[in-house]
């Protein structure tokens, strides 16, 4: 469990217009974890029937070449942890770091031909544990998938697949491939969390079209209106769309914000949005630092909101990074 520490008054009755922005957000408070192909997950193996392929990215114009297996990334960081973990505790580390210099040899030794392809899993979220989970009748999952690679044609960013689905329906489920996919950019690789649904009210960035002067309140934008980290829903970010329009899909219907991937889950110079429970963070091998769990890194540290047509459930996501 997770809770998002209120704020210290009521943002609406202060701000009687903002009633009018007010829009709910899940925040998911991935945690390190080893979750299953039925548990709601961010990183975590993905319930895959048997007889569906597994998607492949046909776009070869990457921006990088392989540069690791989606296990070999996971354990460099955790040989990275291990040895800053035993310098911290006045050791030299340098086993460890060898380690790691051995992995890394390793890796490039065994780079396959071409410039990677495979997709893997990012998140998947169940019905029953994320409150009103946008999803089309008859299904109770969704699935998200990127290809590790930086996309030009994506803006920058991973090529994302959404996959709903009725789980009741995958009785054969395989063994989620993603470990062995090779990954272009080690920050696109997500480590295994289980996650914490929460859901919050979120008001938009003050820059945004029609939004009146915030007269009085200092530091709106960071300390109260848009929440960090992943969450389903919610408002965007800086850099993402700047006016109140939402963006069209490719078939020209406006958007619905889905699933925001955060680069932190809290902000580092006031521990803003820090839930109360993790107060008293204690590091961990597996969870060196409490702020950033899944080791996602979009950009020079943007986040990168995927949205779903508010028309219906049948076309590609829209992508940017915010």
């Amino acid at each position: 469990m997770r809770t998002t520490r209120p704020r210290p008054f009521d943002m609406e009755e202060r701000y009687p217009f903002l009633a009018a922005y007010r829009r709910t957000a899940v925040r998911l408070h991935p945690r390190p974890g080893n979750p299953g192909v039925t548990d709601s997950s961010v990183g975590g193996p993905l319930l895959w029937p048997a007889d569906e392929p597994w998607p492949v990215c046909e776009d070869t114009d990457h921006d990088e070449t392989p540069y690791a297996t989606i296990a070999d990334v996971r354990r460099e960081r955790l040989l990275i942890a291990t040895r800053n973990l035993e310098q911290a505790r006045g050791g030299d580390g340098a086993a460890h770091h060898e380690a790691f210099l051995a992995l890394r040899r390793s890796s490039r030794a065994r780079v396959p031909e071409g410039s990677g392809g495979g997709f893997i899993g990012v998140a998947q979220l169940f019905a029953r544990d994320v409150p009103d989970l946008p999803r089309p009748a008859g299904t109770d999952l969704l699935q998200v998938l990127w290809c590790p690679y930086t996309h030009e044609r994506e803006e920058y960013l991973p090529s994302v697949r959404l996959v709903w689905r009725d789980s009741a329906a995958v009785t054969t489920p395989i063994e989620d491939p993603s470990p062995t996919v090779w990954a272009g950019e080690p920050g696109y690789v997500p480590e295994s969390c289980v996650v914490h649904p929460e859901p919050v009210p979120e008001y938009p960035l003050a820059m945004w079209a029609g939004t009146p002067t915030l007269d009085g309140l200092e530091d709106y934008d960071d300390e109260w209106a848009v929440t960090h980290g992943w969450k389903v829903g919610g408002w965007g970010g800086y850099c993402g769309y700047t006016d109140i329009d939402l963006p069209e899909c490719g078939c020209g219907a406006v958007t619905e914000p889905l699933l925001t991937v955060g680069n932190g889950e809290w902000s580092t110079h006031d521990g803003r949005w820090r839930p109360v429970e993790d107060d008293e963070f204690t590091p961990t091998l597996a969870h060196p630092t409490d702020w950033e769990p899944v080791r996602t890194h979009i950009g020079r540290a943007y986040m990168m909101q995927i949205f779903r047509c508010g028309a219906g459930f049948d076309c590609a996501p829209t992508v940017l990074m915010t």
